[in-house]
């Protein structure tokens, strides 16, 4: 069976889509994977790890409001570029912080806002580049790679 120019650049982008969405549930995980770990060693309480989460998530959510309409006017691979390698240095950075509190809650804030910036600009690349009859599909892969970001999570803790 022959797959068409479209088909394959749907599978192109939807791939690509769902490694960067997958990249985003792991990064937004990693906190509650390793609360175990972080509460063990005396850095912090279960409270500050839930205050953490809480802030973190307020400032994703008001991030995704900013990034989509920064969005609207920044190419989408910029936007999605960005807030992966942001996100990625912010998460990296935040055990180096464990020993100043307020330095780590800012980290985590950014690498809340850093992730919001991911959403939006993904599902614009998809509806401008992907035919409509394979774009559900594409869809459908980076809702997948979102289960599969938590228990990927997990494991890199461990």
């Amino acid at each position: 069976m022959k797959i068409s120019g479209n088909a394959k650049k749907a599978i192109l982008l939807g791939g690509l889509c769902a490694v960067a969405y997958l990249a985003v549930y792991i990064g937004r995980s990693v906190l509650s994977a390793t609360t175990p770990q972080i509460t063990q060693s005396g850095d912090f309480t279960t409270a500050q790890i839930g205050t953490l989460s809480s802030v973190c998530f307020a400032v994703y959510a008001i991030g995704q409001l900013i990034n989509g309409l920064i969005g609207d006017k920044v190419k989408a691979k910029y936007m999605i570029g960005l807030g992966l390698i942001f996100a990625g240095i912010f998460n990296f950075l935040m055990p180096l912080l464990a020993a100043h509190p307020t330095a780590v809650y800012l980290a985590y804030c950014a690498t809340g806002f850093s992730l919001a910036m991911i959403y939006a600009p993904m599902t614009k690349v998809v509806a401008e580049n992907v035919d409509p009859l394979y774009a559900p599909r594409c869809s459908l892969g980076y809702t997948l790679a979102s289960f599969l970001g938590s228990p990927l999570a997990g494991l890199l803790a461990g």
